[in-house]
């Protein structure tokens, strides 16, 4: 495609002819431009700066074998050489054409500008030839320095036709890099930036209004990262920045929170690579991608993973691996519900359900500080008491539980009761959580059996007693 630079001001377009007619008017009163009338010798100077309108020929302009300005300035040097007299030594004029043409049009009007070169300069060696044309040269030395002039001259244009033709290919291949890149910057949902040496964005993509809401341009006035990152996550960025200027060419992967313009935060997820060394970078190069969002599923996951569905409280699996993990052995409350399953089946699963998220909530107000609460199954749930572990403080926690599941509990303005059996287990000198466990749920069937909605401390001969079968 033709290349139509912006138009530059008349001096810059027509400096070269307007210096060429002051040389002229000058050398003409003594002869040695030519015996031609002045008027006629700088007639075609005067058609060259009207061509170098961009207004008035613009439509003549039709690529480079078409393009009559081309066309008409190569006839014009032409004229101008062969009026002047010296039209045998002067062809390397066109070589001026070509250059001047080609900053108009592009390098590709080098061939038809070369082309009709050779024939001005062809008909212009004819006519010295025959006598038409006035030269100060003697024929036999006119015509050798007309064919030297013609082969140095399509020389020249091609060279410099060549040279500009590399020159533009590169510059297109540039143009199509950098309409890439921007292109794919613009649609990109992740933010680039570039960072200089205070951490401070000399560049950012267009995703940035995405992301915080703010346009690149809001950075450019307040810049300073530590304005915009949330201050606990300031000691991360400092550490990266560090990191990254210590190791060029090495990359650190962090998260971040970023402000966004409503005020809340959000979590990126940011790479930074020191890319200082690099004259077409000059700083460290930041991405920033949101994942607000993945951050929110991960730990939504993360709490399905370890926790009841229904009641909200630790899973079996969850608060097994918590007592496990805890340093000194608690005290374990193994509660059952009583009369769970006529609450079931009388009135249906919907407000079974309602029944257990009341006990959960009963347990959660009833414990404090490091002690847990679980569902492990069904209707049996699991209290796990940290220090003090005392058996005085296991059984008033128990008792409480008791006292406050005497009150019914709503469901869809249906009231229900239950009651609980809980077997409690203190941790002795050598008992393992497995141990406490089953201690707690053998007491916690001794306190079924009794049917009184109870609570049954351990105790290894009240237990195996209550296991033993009744004699009638």
């Amino acid at each position: 495609m033709t290349r139509r630079p912006a138009p530059k001001p008349f001096l810059a377009r027509a400096l070269e002819p307007l210096v060429a007619i002051v040389v002229i008017a000058l050398l003409h009163p003594y002869g040695w431009a030519g015996p031609s009338a002045l008027w006629f010798t700088l007639a075609p100077l005067v058609l060259i700066i009207i061509l170098a309108e961009p207004g008035p020929v613009a439509w003549m302009r039709r690529g480079p074998w078409l393009s009559a300005p081309a066309i008409v300035n190569v006839v014009m040097c032409g004229w101008i050489i062969y009026a002047l007299g010296w039209g045998p030594v002067l062809p390397l004029v066109f070589a001026l054409v070509v250059t001047y043409q080609i900053r108009l049009i592009s390098a590709a009007v080098w061939r038809p500008i070369a082309v009709w070169s050779a024939a001005v300069i062809a008909a212009g060696q004819a006519g010295v030839a025959l006598g038409w044309i006035n030269c100060y040269l003697p024929n036999h030395l006119a015509q050798p320095a007309g064919l030297l002039g013609l082969v140095v001259t399509i020389m020249f244009i091609r060279a410099i036709g060549r040279s500009a033709e590399e020159r533009e290919a590169v510059e297109v291949r540039l143009r199509d890099r950098e309409e890439r890149f921007r292109l794919l910057v613009q649609d990109s949902t992740d933010v680039l930036s570039i960072l200089d040496e205070n951490g401070a964005p000399t560049y950012l993509s267009p995703a940035v209004e995405k992301l915080t809401g703010h346009p690149a341009s809001y950075y450019a006035v307040d810049g300073g990262y530590a304005v915009h990152v949330h201050p606990d996550d300031l000691p991360a960025v400092v550490g990266a920045l560090e990191h990254v200027h210590a190791a060029p060419g090495r990359h650190i992967t962090f998260h971040v929170r970023i402000m966004h313009r409503d005020g809340d935060w959000r979590w990126t997820e940011a790479t930074m690579r020191d890319f200082r060394d690099k004259p077409a970078v000059g700083g460290v190069v930041a991405t920033l991608r949101d994942v607000t969002e993945r951050r929110a599923t991960q730990r939504r996951l993360a709490y399905e993973a370890r926790h009841d569905q229904l009641t909200g409280l630790m899973n079996r699996s969850a608060f097994l691996g918590q007592v496990e993990q805890m340093t000194e052995p608690p005290a374990i409350l193994f509660i059952d519900l009583d009369g769970f399953k006529p609450i079931n089946d009388t009135h249906g699963h919907r407000y079974g359900d309602g029944v257990l998220i009341g006990v959960s909530r009963v347990l959660e107000r009833s414990i404090s500080g490091a002690d847990f609460a679980g569902r492990l199954g069904g209707d049996e749930f699991a209290v796990a008491l940290a220090t003090p572990v005392t058996a005085e403080r296991a059984v008033a926690i128990a008792e409480r539980i008791l006292a406050a599941m005497i009150e019914p509990i709503t469901v869809d303005g249906r009231v229900l009761r239950v009651q609980a059996s809980i077997g409690i287990a203190v941790p002795k000198p050598g008992t393992g959580v497995t141990d406490l466990l089953h201690q707690a749920d053998l007491a916690m069937y001794t306190a079924k059996r009794r049917g009184t909605h109870d609570a049954q401390l351990y105790d290894a001969h009240v237990v195996e007693e209550s296991l033993q079968p009744a004699h009638g």
